[in-house]
């Protein structure tokens, strides 16, 4: 893996600019679905501005079912309330992810009866994906192993945790912010998904360019959408390595 990027100085700065530029006081809870507090207001923001600054808002890849299924047999869904918010996620550049309980991201499941859950609703869907070869998994109680273990570690040797450290000298309250969400601590450390413990492959997908879906099936799904009869959504016309990028 590559130098992760809480150990960019450069990145980290833009970072804690936009940290800083939050107008705390003013912030409204109600506007996030769950954990109505401000500290997790600011906490959601942070998040969000982070997926934009990492490009992990980048659209999902679409290609041909030939390319879909050299990808291999590693399957998972999504199940939706409304087909419009599956054609919201292919074309739209503010919503990408979930706020979640444990973490944020976009929950998906090997599991096509568990995505089925969330789709009971009138216009509900299931959506099959798989994801890019080399994205970049951790599961989440190594995650909670690496934030303890550098809670209580003096001298540490790896640059994550020494980065991580650093944060916690220079302003405790944003390093606060950021053991809020594991999501923000496993982009910092350079991962692209979460895997829940003890849940089966339940992941929640923090980089939204590494999601892949077969053209023929999101065009099956979507063709009733708003979105796609406005031509937002056009199969025919994309590129397959360069979809919906205008």
């Amino acid at each position: 893996m590559n130098d992760a990027p809480i150990q960019n100085k450069e990145l980290m700065q833009v970072f804690y600019s936009y940290y800083k530029s939050i107008d705390q006081k003013n912030i409204k809870p109600e506007k996030y679905l769950f954990r109505k507090n401000k500290e997790n207001a600011i906490t959601f923001k942070l998040f969000t501005f982070l997926t934009q600054l990492l490009k992990f808002d980048a659209f999902p890849q679409v290609v041909s079912n030939k390319t879909y299924k050299k990808l291999g047999n590693e399957t998972f869904y999504r199940g939706v309330e409304d087909v419009e918010y599956l054609a919201r996620y292919l074309a739209d550049y503010d919503y990408h992810f979930g706020n979640g309980f444990n973490q944020n991201g976009i929950y998906i499941s090997d599991n096509k009866d568990v995505a089925a859950l969330y789709a009971k609703a009138e216009k509900g869907c299931v959506a099959e994906l798989k994801l890019a070869p080399d994205t970049r998994i951790i599961n989440n109680l190594v995650l909670l192993c690496q934030i303890e273990n550098a809670l209580n570690t003096q001298k540490p040797e790896d640059k994550n945790t020494k980065a991580l450290l650093s944060i916690a000298s220079c302003d405790p309250k944003f390093f606060s912010y950021i053991l809020k969400d594991a999501s923000i601590l496993a982009m910092l450390f350079g991962y692209d998904a979460i895997k829940e413990a003890n849940a089966g492959k339940v992941l929640a997908v923090l980089n939204r360019g590494k999601v892949i879906f077969s053209k023929d099936e999101l065009e099956k799904i979507t063709k009733n959408s708003r979105l796609y009869k406005n031509g937002v959504i056009d199969f025919e016309n994309k590129n397959e390595e360069d979809f919906l990028r205008e």
